[in-house]
């Protein structure tokens, strides 16, 4: 994993098994040269890391929104598309939900340190790595385009494929990094997250349970 994204094995394995797994299944499957197989496990880290993260951002602005009613519109935003419509689709996810979560906790929380993770890593040059561009597919597009509809093609493409996704996995990996160094307390009724802040900054825990959970044989799950 050191080589295919820059970021050690070490920091990757210290993620919630659910990040860090697709990871660790796409480097292994980079270096055995299928990349059919590596492109589906990056979207898979995609897929569930941007409703992980969303979840994570939700319950970071709720303590928050306690002293600040500027948040709640947000917050109600959140719920209320989730509310609206099911299923939600990965494009529902990363453009409705993650990015204006993003967005707010980068006006309301800057402090927290995956706030400044997300904002560091995922913002270059003020734009959405992950939504793409005219010159840059996002996210979405290579899912959609490449595994949305159950099409099969030359490992030769699904090697520029996954060269597109590297870069957008690395930024994604430094992103979420914030939270490889907090402590977890998971069982089948809670999912606590507590993160280890700079000296100056007071201790933070959020519980993502029943929105993440995990049952009584340890398979972990996340609401989608």
């Amino acid at each position: 994993m050191n080589q295919t994204f820059n970021i050690p094995s070490e920091k990757i394995s210290l993620l919630p098994y659910t990040l860090s797994h697709p990871i660790k299944q796409a480097a292994d499957a980079i270096q055995a040269q299928h990349y059919g197989k590596a492109m589906n496990h990056l979207i898979d880290f995609f897929e569930i890391s941007t409703p992980f993260c969303s979840f994570v951002f939700l319950r970071l602005l709720q303590l928050a929104a306690a002293d600040n009613a500027a948040i709640q519109p947000a917050l109600r935003q959140f719920v209320d598309k989730i509310d609206s419509k099911r299923p939600l689709s990965f494009g529902d996810w990363l453009n409705d939900l993650l990015t204006p979560l993003i967005a707010t906790a980068a006006k309301h929380i800057p402090q927290a340190s995956l706030t400044e993770a997300f904002c560091n890593n995922i913002y270059i040059k003020r734009r959405n790595i992950l939504l793409g561009s005219k010159a840059s597919p996002s996210i979405v597009q290579l899912r959609n385009e490449y595994r949305g509809h159950s099409t099969t093609l030359s490992e030769e493409i699904y090697k520029q494929v996954v060269e597109q996704l590297i870069p957008r996995t690395v930024s994604m990996l430094n992103a979420i990094l914030p939270l490889a160094s907090c402590s977890y307390e998971i069982n089948c009724r809670c999912y606590k997250i507590s993160f280890a802040e700079a000296p100056d900054r007071p201790a933070v825990t959020i519980d993502l349970y029943p929105l993440v959970f995990c049952d009584d044989n340890d398979y972990r799950y996340v609401f989608q």
